[in-house]
C-alpha cells in the first residue's frame, strides 16, 4: 500500500506540472513555475513536495519487505523521483512537508496565495471569524474559505494525497485511526482550524470516523539524485539542474 500510494503521489505531482494545450489552470502554471509575467517573461520558481521519509535507508521504506521485483523497482523509482523534485524545487517552495506541528508551511501558503491572487481574490490576510487568527491563505488550504479549492480542486487532491501517504509512513501509532474495515469513502478528510489554548489556532484533520489524524516526520539529510528521473523532473519544471 505504501509503494502504490507513493506511485500515485508521484503521478499526481507530474500531472499537476503538465500544461493543458487550450486552457492551462492557474494552479498548474504556478506549480510548474511557468507563470508568465506582464512583460511575457517567466521568473517564477516551481513548487513541489518531497517525501523524504520514503527513500532513506534509516527510515520506514528501508524496512519494507518487498518480495516482488515490481514493487522493489517501483520503490526505487519513487525514491529517485522525489529526490529529483527536492533538488529541482527551491526549499522555500517545498509544500506539505508537515515539519511544523498542526500548521501549514510557507511553501503551500505561498502557492495558495499566488493562485488566489491570480484568480482575482483578495491577496491580503483572509478573514478570521470564529477562531483565533491564522496565517494568510491558511483557510484557503483547509477549505474554510472555499474560493481557491472550488476553482482548483487539484490543490485539495494534492493536499489530501500527500497527507494520507504521510499517514501510511507514520511511525507513531497514536496518530493513526483505530483498526477497522474502513470503506474508501471513510478516507475523505475534513480540514479546519480549531482554537487552542494561548489564543492560537491549529490545523485539525479528521477522517476515518472523524478520528483526529496526525503525521510524524523525521527530517533526514538530502542526498543528490541521479538517474533518468532526475532529468525527467527537470523537464517538467522547465529548468536546469543546479
Amino acid at each position: 500500500r505504501i509503494v502504490t500510494s507513493s506511485c500515485a503521489a508521484a503521478l499526481l505531482d507530474a500531472l499537476l506540472r503538465v500544461q493543458a494545450a487550450d486552457a492551462p489552470t492557474s494552479l498548474s502554471r504556478h506549480y510548474a513555475g511557468l507563470q508568465v509575467g506582464r512583460r511575457g517573461a517567466s521568473h517564477a520558481r516551481p513548487f513541489g513536495f518531497a517525501l523524504a521519509p520514503f527513500g532513506f535507508r534509516e527510515l520506514p521504506s528501508a524496512n519494507l519487505k518487498l518480495t516482488s521485483p515490481e514493487l522493489a523497482a517501483a520503490r526505487a523509482m519513487c525514491l529517485d523521483y522525489f529526490l529529483a523534485v527536492t533538488h529541482a524545487v527551491p526549499e522555500e517552495h517545498l509544500c506539505f512537508g508537515w515539519s511544523r506541528a498542526a500548521s501549514f508551511s510557507p511553501g503551500e501558503l505561498a502557492l495558495a496565495g499566488r493562485v488566489s491572487t491570480d484568480l482575482g481574490f483578495d491577496s491580503a490576510e483572509v478573514r478570521s471569524e470564529g477562531v483565533a487568527p491564522v496565517p494568510p491563505f491558511a483557510r484557503l488550504l483547509t477549505g474554510e474559505e472555499p474560493e481557491v479549492l472550488t476553482f482548483c480542486p487539484g490543490l485539495a487532491t494534492l493536499r489530501d494525497g500527500v497527507f494520507l501517504l504521510r499517514l501510511l509512513l507514520c511511525a507513531d501509532c497514536a496518530g493513526l485511526p483505530p483498526r477497522r474495515r474502513w470503506l474508501p469513502s471513510d478516507a475523505a478528510l475534513a480540514w479546519r482550524h480549531e482554537a487552542m489554548k494561548g489564543g492560537k489556532a491549529d490545523v485539525a484533520v479528521r477522517g476515518f470516523g472523524q478520528a483526529a489524524l496526525n503525521v510524524w516526520i523525521l527530517v533526514p539529510r538530502i542526498e543528490k539524485p541521479n538517474g533518468l528521473l532526475a532529468g525527467f523532473v527537470q523537464g517538467l519544471v522547465g529548468g536546469k539542474e543546479s
